[in-house]
């Protein structure tokens, strides 16, 4: 049976097109950003960071992974004020979920395109973590895309992380 392999690049370029899109639309904010740089990084790169498990399959070979948004708390601040178009200097429990909802945003947004891809995709409910060097253990196990975005409400980070398995017992 032939193997079945994740296209990294192209799944990270339907994260990032989404993204970018999301931004445009929400948050009246434009991106841009360059290659990901690929890691077997597991430390975030912000101070804030939504993250959610991702499962599926792939030509029905299932696959488990982490998407995650990463951002400085003054550029989370600015997004999560865009978003609610209201004013808050600092995290509170008016804006706390501004990055879960935008990280389901855009996966939700994802998902059609990826089935067309032949992924089945099932979301996880995303969590959001303040914390400097905030390490995500699973990301130990296999590289992530690290995508560097650079927006006018300040810089933040994508990473996406998908692993092949060999059945589904090893998923989350």
């Amino acid at each position: 049976m032939a193997s079945v392999e994740i296209n990294h690049l192209e799944v990270n370029d339907i994260f990032l097109s989404v993204l970018t899109s999301t931004c445009e639309a929400m948050l009246n904010c434009s991106v841009n950003y360059d290659a990901p740089d690929v890691e077997m990084n597991s430390i975030m790169p912000g101070e804030i960071t939504s993250i959610m498990n991702i499962e599926g399959s792939l030509k029905g070979k299932p696959f488990k992974g982490v998407f995650a948004v990463s951002w400085s708390e003054d550029a989370y601040l600015k997004m999560a004020n865009e978003m609610l178009m209201e004013e808050h200097t600092e995290l509170c429990e008016d804006n706390i979920d501004a990055g879960c909802e935008l990280v389901n945003i855009i996966f939700g947004n994802c998902k059609p395109k990826l089935v067309i891809e032949n992924y089945t995709v099932n979301m996880g409910i995303p969590i959001l973590v303040k914390a400097t060097n905030f390490e995500v253990l699973a990301l130990k196990l296999s590289p992530s895309m690290i995508t560097t975005i650079n927006s006018s409400l300040g810089t933040f980070y994508v990473i996406l992380s998908m692993t092949m398995l060999e059945d589904e017992r090893q998923a989350f």
